[in-house]
């Protein structure tokens, strides 16, 4: 495994970073890519299915958490939803190449 801040690199799946102390476990707090919404898995918008993805959550769980906060919010969640519908990018979308690899468009 090999991290991403210091370039250390660790024998086995190691939870933190045997030279600066980073988390290297699948769920870090750190966006693993851009927060852009989902083209595939998207219910309404894509919105949780892009926080999911960028945050390394499970889908199922963030639409779960979105729901049980837009009911006990009275309506600022979904106001929040609305607005990142609006502010968040689409994904681009992702074609298969003549050549067998990935190009996004």
């Amino acid at each position: 495994m090999l991290c991403s801040v210091c370039s250390t690199s660790s024998d086995g799946r190691p939870r933190y970073c045997t030279c600066c102390g980073r988390s290297l476990v699948a769920n870090a707090p750190y966006p693993e890519g851009p927060l852009v919404r989902a083209r595939s898995g998207r219910m309404i918008a894509g919105v949780c299915a892009g926080f999911a993805q960028a945050y390394r959550l499970d889908v199922t769980l963030t639409r779960l958490i979105v729901c049980a906060l837009a009911l006990f919010t009275s309506g600022t969640v979904v106001v929040a939803y609305l607005i990142a519908w609006v502010i968040m990018p689409q994904a681009s979308y992702v074609v298969p190449s003549p050549n067998g690899g990935m190009v996004a468009s």
